[in-house]
């Protein structure tokens, strides 16, 4: 069997010996140089599967920003907006009864706010070309506003069928809006169930908010004093109306009196 020398201490080893048994120094261990290590570390890198915090996509490469979310992948970025920067803190899932309360408690008005929610969701997780705030504003125009719930409704349908989620029918649903309006909470229900599903397989990690949000404690509050005043404008201008009727019947009798 062939020998060796320790370079520690000089005590003949067998070849294969990987520690000296008199000075505990290494044998045969091979040297990498130092700049390989890097090279092979780099590469692992560059090869390992890696994912967004944000939506759960799939990074290949190492880009500064997620292709599918924007949100940054470089957590040291000054530049990080507060939608992109990972910290998201809540699904966009929509609870059904929290929806169907704010219908109720708003008369329907509730459909303008959670028009833009749902745009603004497009706009800034799937970079859809698209304009929340003017869009919202629209809606006040017959007719246009069919057309542009018909344009939400449909982008949507095309998400959950590229994510094989049972999906609805944009016309159909549209047609309900249209001709029965009092079965809009009805449409938008039927939606966001399976808005709901998408965003549970879009953002599986991040939790649904049970409670309601700030804006929508304002819009619950501010809406009702807006519909009780509108209202009571109309019951004072019915009775002044009256009034002025009886009024002017009074006088009319009062003159045919005079003339007879």
């Amino acid at each position: 069997m062939e020998k060796e020398k320790c370079p520690q201490c000089g005590t003949i080893v067998e070849k294969d010996t990987k520690f000296c048994y008199n000075c505990g120094a290494k044998i045969n261990v091979t040297q990498v140089n130092p700049p390989q290590i890097q090279k092979n570390v780099n590469s692992i890198k560059n090869n390992a599967k890696s994912f967004c915090t944000q939506c759960g996509n799939q990074i290949n490469g190492n880009p500064d920003y997620c292709p599918r979310c924007g949100n940054s992948l470089n957590s040291s970025n000054p530049q990080n907006t507060s939608y992109n920067t990972g910290i998201q803190q809540e699904s966009n899932v929509i609870p059904i009864r929290r929806l169907a309360l704010l219908m109720i408690l708003t008369g329907g008005l509730y459909s303008f706010y959670w028009y833009y929610k749902n745009s603004t969701y497009l706009k800034e997780y799937y970079h859809e070309d698209t304009s929340p705030a003017l869009f919202t504003i629209l809606l006040l125009i017959p007719i246009v506003n069919w057309i542009i719930m018909y344009e939400l409704f449909n982008q949507y349908e095309k998400k959950l069928k590229l994510n094989n989620i049972p999906s609805y029918s944009s016309g159909g649903n549209l047609i309900v809006w249209i001709l029965l309006p009092f079965l809009q909470i009805w449409v938008l229900i039927n939606i966001q169930e399976s808005l709901n599903e998408l965003w549970k397989k879009e953002q599986p990690e991040l939790p649904v908010r049970r409670s309601f949000s700030d804006v929508e404690i304002m819009i619950m509050i501010l809406i009702p004093i807006i519909l009780s005043i509108i209202i009571f404008m109309i019951i004072v201008g019915m009775i002044n109306s009256m009034i002025n009727q009886l009024y002017y019947y009074d006088n009319s009798y009062y003159l045919l009196r005079l003339i007879i």
